[in-house]
């Protein structure tokens, strides 16, 4: 688990002249694991106390478009999802034909 940001710029890696190509590598190689691995965590870990009220509010407005999904598995099954401002549907349906569906509207 990442300490903070702030370690992403001390672990910076330095080179000197007596630096071999393997050790470069070795240490840029290692610097490159942990800032992938402060990305899953930042990202993992982003909800709505990241964020200001005022940013928050703004990523709200952003977010207006409908969402429309639909997932194929390789057996045939079938999914649907579709969400708008006034309608919530879910479909699914199973390769044998059998299918369940859930709508609710405002």
């Amino acid at each position: 688990m990442p300490s903070n940001l702030l370690n992403a710029d001390t672990s910076f890696p330095q080179f000197t002249k007596e630096t071999s190509d393997r050790e470069k590598i070795e240490q840029i190689t290692s610097y490159l694991y942990m800032l992938l691995e402060q990305l899953r965590y930042s990202l993992c870990n982003l909800d709505k106390d990241n964020f200001n009220d005022a940013g928050l509010e703004e990523i709200g407005k952003i977010i207006t478009e409908p969402v429309y999904i639909r997932l194929e598995a390789d057996e045939g099954d079938i999914h649907e999802l579709n969400v708008t401002a006034q309608l919530l549907s879910s479909r699914i349906k199973d390769a044998e034909g059998n299918v369940s569906q859930l709508q609710q509207t405002a």
